[in-house]
């Protein structure tokens, strides 16, 4: 293939990228869902009793989390609709992340993302360094934090 048909190819797709986009944005808005000003794939919702519902989209992967259950299961139904969306159940990874639940934590790890960079980069025998952030960090409650 020529230069300028791979060109017209990738203009295409970014093209129908763009559309859907378009398209998934509209009808996220039109459910109440608020747009991020600074991050345009993020969407969230508060309803009257406080609850949040955070939606963030990232290609063809969509994160639905918060703490309004009624509102996500709406969206998910809603969505599922329009777009034949398939849950996939709690979040175990995404962009590198390992995520992990107990009954009151949330843990997230980026090791594997890590070893596996190393070894693309032929450095999966280096030593190991301190790092800025105490090992096993929890990070607070922002409601809490916001309070204070």
């Amino acid at each position: 293939m020529t230069q300028d048909v791979l060109n017209l190819i990738q203009h295409l797709i970014n093209a129908s990228l763009l559309a859907w986009f378009k398209r998934f944005t509209n009808f996220v808005k039109s459910q109440g869902y608020t747009q991020g000003q600074f991050d345009h794939t993020l969407f969230t919702k508060t309803s009257k009793k406080d609850k949040i519902s955070v939606l963030i989209v990232y290609v063809d992967d969509i994160i639905l989390t918060g703490d309004d259950i009624e509102e996500m299961s709406i969206l998910k139904a809603s969505l599922d609709k329009e777009f034949e969306i398939k849950d996939l159940g709690q979040l175990r990874n995404f962009l590198g992340m390992e995520i992990a639940r107990s009954r009151k934590d949330i843990m997230m790890s980026l090791r594997k993302y890590i070893l596996d960079l190393l070894k693309e980069i032929g450095m999966s025998r280096c030593r190991t360094a301190n790092t800025p952030i105490e090992v096993n960090t929890k990070l607070g409650d922002i409601k809490k934090m916001a309070l204070q």
